[in-house]
Order: C-alpha cells, then structure tokens, then sequence
C-alpha cells in the first residue's frame, strides 16, 4: 500500500508568485480576487502542483477500488465454497444418518438369527438330521437287495454319519450345561 495521501499545503501548492498576468493587475482587483472563495479556488485548481496532486489521488483511488474489488471478489468465492462446503456437510450428515439406520437393522436381523437360544435351535434340528439321516440309511439298505460292497459302503456311510451325530449331540449336551469352549 503506498503512503497515506494529505492534503495540499500552500507550501506544497507553491501559489506565489503570482503568475504573469495576475501580478499586472491592480492591487482593487487583486484584493477582489483574493476575497471572491469561487475564484480563489479557480486559480488554486489550475496550479501544475495542485493537477499533480489530483493525479496522484486518481491514481490511489483507483487502485483502492481494484483492492476493493479483487477482495468482493474474494469474498464471492468464499461464499461459493462456504454454500459448497455447507452442502457437502449436509450430504455427508444424510449418508451417516443412513448409515447408522442401515447398521441398526443389520445389528437387528443378526442378533435375531444369531441369539442364543436361535442358534440352540439350529443346531438341535442339525442333531435331529443327523440322526434321521443315519436311521434312513438302514432304512433303505433293509429294503433293497445290496451286494458286499454296497453293505461296507453302508457301514462305512453309516459310521460316519453316527459318529457326526454322536459328536453333535455331545456339544449340543456341553452346550446346555454351558461347558462349551472354541467353535460349536
């Protein structure tokens, strides 16, 4: 910023001497002149010092009217950025609503398929298939005519699916006297 601008002193306006063609005049006219506010002011505006001086103040203010206008200008984008950034926060504030709405129901619908007594009840009808499964494989080998392959492949089916039910039906036990440790 350039230095603060004052006003003229008649130092620095250098009125006198008087022109050329104001000290020709007499002294009645001269006195006139200098008591007449309008004509005082007319002589003092058409001084090279005073149109230097008006210069300068031109220039100042013009260049304080484009501070002015590059800081509105500034501040318009401000604006912009603020309304934008008011708008993302409000987008923002929608998602994390939602989000917590959508994690509400999932912790829901989990803990309604995933409670205790639920998963009790899962695992007894897998105990039940297990042991329906088993007793279905006897089943079918009574009523059907089976060589000696087929028989060890039974045995060996049935085995199998014995010992699964045998091993679910001691976690399911463990588990009702609340002795479960590690996976079910």
């Amino acid at each position: 910023m350039s230095t603060p601008l004052a006003t003229q002193t008649i130092e620095q306006l250098k009125p006198f001497p008087l022109q050329e063609h104001l000290r020709v005049l007499p002294q009645s006219v001269l006195e006139e002149f200098s008591q007449s506010y309008d004509l005082v002011e007319g002589y003092v505006k058409s001084l090279s010092t005073y149109k230097d001086h008006e210069v300068e103040v031109v220039k100042e203010l013009n260049a304080q009217i484009e501070k002015l206008n590059v800081c509105s200008e500034l501040l318009e984008n401000y604006n912009r950025v603020g309304d934008k950034i008011q708008q993302q926060v409000r987008e923002l504030n929608g998602i994390f609503e939602e989000w917590t709405t959508l994690e509400t129901i999932q912790y829901q619908l989990l803990s309604a398929n995933f409670n205790q007594d639920a998963l009790k009840s899962k695992f007894k009808r897998m105990l039940a298939e297990s042991e329906s499964a088993s007793t279905e494989s006897i089943k079918k080998f009574k009523t059907s005519e089976q060589s000696e392959t087929d028989f060890t492949e039974l045995v060996s089916r049935f085995r199998a699916e014995r010992k699964l039910y045998h091993i679910r039906k001691e976690k399911f036990n463990r588990w009702n006297e609340e002795r479960v440790s590690g996976f079910v």
